[in-house]
């Protein structure tokens, strides 16, 4: 469905003289980026909205965002598969800001800071078959999740020590999926390698 939308506003480009026939496939890819992300925002501000979590869900999506971009992960081979995927990280979100005692928000941002931290370090930049990673961008791409985790843990800790709230709670839990994300993206990779060199 993304594809023939992005197919289709290619088309009228072209037959309108915008674009040429030459860039197609430049353009349908841009589309089916443009008509992906919306989709993921309005799903989320959607969801945001019904659990009354709308600044929350803004600030877990820039974060994840931002630290998933240097940081790598799991990516879907489809778009659909993308949207459903990261819906359902979402919304795990914010049913465990919204089901969460108060009283425990310092204590579990704080650990899921240190845990992100640590895996960050140890773990990234990590490469994904659609994702690759090119040579020379590693070590870039390793030193920006570093600095960025660091940050964001650093606002998690002092926030919470000063006025422990949901936001500072979205931000430790999108570093934690996004450490989940690669985690698992490691996983999978491993486990190519190794049926790869098992003997036949």
């Amino acid at each position: 469905m993304i594809h023939r939308l992005a197919k289709q506003a290619t088309l009228v480009l072209i037959s309108g003289n915008v674009a040429k026939v030459e860039e197609e496939d430049i353009y349908t890819y841009a589309f089916e980026n443009i008509i992906s992300t919306t989709i993921h925002i309005l799903l989320c501000l959607m969801l945001s909205t019904f659990f009354g979590l709308v600044i929350e869900g803004v600030v877990f999506m820039v974060c994840f965002a931002l630290l998933r971009r240097f940081a790598g992960g799991h990516h879907a081979k489809q778009h659909w598969s993308c949207i459903i995927t990261f819906a359902i990280i979402f919304n795990s979100m914010l049913i465990i800001i919204s089901l969460m005692p108060i009283q425990i928000y310092s204590a579990t941002a704080i650990l899921a800071s240190l845990i992100s931290v640590c895996i960050i370090y140890n773990l990234a930049p990590v490469e994904h078959e659609n994702k690759p990673i090119y040579q020379g961008q590693q070590k870039v791409l390793r030193i920006k999740s570093r600095i960025l985790v660091s940050v964001m843990s650093l606002i998690v800790i002092i926030g919470m020590f000063s006025n422990a709230n949901s936001i500072f709670l979205a931000i430790a839990l999108s570093m934690m999926f996004v450490t989940g994300s690669m985690t698992y993206a490691k996983h999978i990779k491993r486990k190519v390698v190794m049926n790869y060199e098992e003997p036949r």
